[in-house]
């Protein structure tokens, strides 16, 4: 396409701040979705190979918005590059594994072992730390159920309720739950994730450590 056709044409790029790749090549089509009025602009700018990755093993690599723009002006002069994404992002290339199911189950089986008695564990150190224990024979006491040692309904009541909370605000077994709706699980990860990102591309600006082609 020569270069009287697309001079003056925008071409509209929106690129995640975290691309997860299998390939060692990285196309432009797999960091960010691409909008133009000529469909074949889009198509060959999208085939357009960023980067190639040479390391093999897993790593991350930063790269800034202007290295994606100075390589699609070289090959489509005179063409409009407008950004609507992230002016800094990661490519985060991973090996192809082939993991066995049994060690997708002794994973799952061994953070869940960790969960639950990490979880018990910050529940008692809780009740300790504000005495529940004392709290709940206080009321006994109020209410003249002391001697009544073999009913009670309060630390029963108080651990189902505990069950069921958990289960509530993590929003994952009711049969009503909303598919769309992130559980709080999943929003503090995601803020983990962008801090971590953001950190990242932080420290490889200040250091000049963003890739180029």
């Amino acid at each position: 396409m020569n270069e009287g056709a697309i001079k003056g044409i925008n071409l509209y790029i929106k690129i995640e701040q975290d691309t997860l790749t299998y390939n060692k090549k990285v196309f432009i089509s797999d960091i960010g979705k691409l909008y133009c009025t000529n469909y074949e602009i889009v198509k060959q700018v999208g085939a357009i190979c960023l980067y190639t990755i040479k390391d093999n093993k897993d790593n991350k690599y930063m790269f800034s918005i202007m290295t994606v723009v100075r390589e699609i002006n070289r090959q489509f002069p005179g063409i409009n590059v407008v950004n609507l994404g992230e002016n800094e992002f990661i490519v985060d290339y991973r090996l192809p594994k082939k993991q066995s199911n049994w060690s997708e189950v002794l994973k799952v089986v061994l953070v869940s072992f960790i969960i639950f008695f990490g979880a018990a564990f910050t529940i008692m150190a809780f009740n300790e730390d504000v005495s529940v224990k004392s709290i709940f024979e206080l009321i006994y006491k109020l209410f003249n159920m002391e001697n009544r040692k073999q009913l009670r309904i309060l630390e029963i009541a108080y651990s189902i309720g505990i069950g069921l909370g958990i289960i509530t605000f993590f929003n994952h077994f009711s049969k009503y739950k909303d598919e769309n709706d992130p559980t709080p699980l999943q929003i503090e990860l995601r803020k983990h994730e962008e801090d971590t990102n953001k950190a990242l591309l932080a420290d490889a600006s200040r250091e000049g450590k963003m890739h180029d082609i």
